[in-house]
């Protein structure tokens, strides 16, 4: 896949009137596993949903509100800090899942 991301990435350049092209290069992707403990979180009045909700929200973000700067517009996002979302061991925070 990568070497065919080359070649279109070497054609695409020789078209005229393209300003620049890149061919995304593949990196290996961190994965997560997430089973979530039905009755643990049955226990606590939570859905399955709700945890889901939760887990996407402190590892990809949310966006809360935007700011306006003059003609500028900035989301305002929220997720938990690196060192929590890309080590597991490192997050004090506890979900109900194996």
């Amino acid at each position: 896949m990568e070497r065919v991301a080359r070649e279109i990435e070497t054609v695409v350049r020789n078209v005229p009137g393209t300003s620049s092209a890149y061919a995304e290069r593949l990196t290996g992707g961190l994965y997560l596993d997430i089973e979530p403990d039905r009755t643990q979180l049955a226990r606590y009045g939570l859905t399955v949903g709700e945890l889901m909700d939760t887990i996407a929200m402190a590892l990809g973000g949310e966006t809360l509100t935007t700011t306006v700067e003059g003609r500028n517009r900035f989301g305002v996002i929220v997720r938990y800090p690196r060192d929590a979302r890309s080590d597991r061991s490192a997050s004090s925070a506890r979900c109900w899942c194996r």
